[in-house]
């Protein structure tokens, strides 16, 4: 059931289901992966260049009964949740990099699932 807000408040939940998940939480984590300061004469930093774009996906869910989550490290992930426009292009290929699985005696069967979004690799 959705939660009745009152106020001023902030978005509330996660926006879809994703396929095979009963989904917890979702994370985006925007970064360069390289930079290369410019020196002058003393050494002192006077321009940057950041470059290499990249967005690692972190989603961490219960393990659904009726269609579990079985998807591969290294395979392409499809992700229904909209990635934030926190950089300059959020197409391209979303590529799984782990997966972490617990099951426990008194608790729900869990996926842990980072993968790594490539702006600029489409096929």
């Amino acid at each position: 059931m959705a939660a009745t807000t009152i106020g001023t408040v902030g978005t509330w939940g996660v926006a879809s289901a994703e396929t095979g998940l009963l989904i917890e939480t979702i994370k985006w984590d925007f970064a360069f992966r390289g930079e290369k300061p410019v020196l002058n004469e003393d050494g002192e930093t006077v321009g940057v260049a950041l470059y290499d774009e990249l967005c690692t996906i972190t989603l961490s869910a219960l393990v659904s009964t009726t269609s579990a989550f079985a998807g591969d490290i290294g395979a392409a992930l499809t992700v229904t949740n909209t990635t934030p426009s926190h950089m300059s292009d959020t197409n391209g290929k979303i590529v799984t990099k782990s997966i972490s699985r617990t099951h426990a005696i008194e608790d729900f069967n869990r996926v842990e699932i980072t993968a790594m979004l490539y702006p600029l690799i489409t096929a």
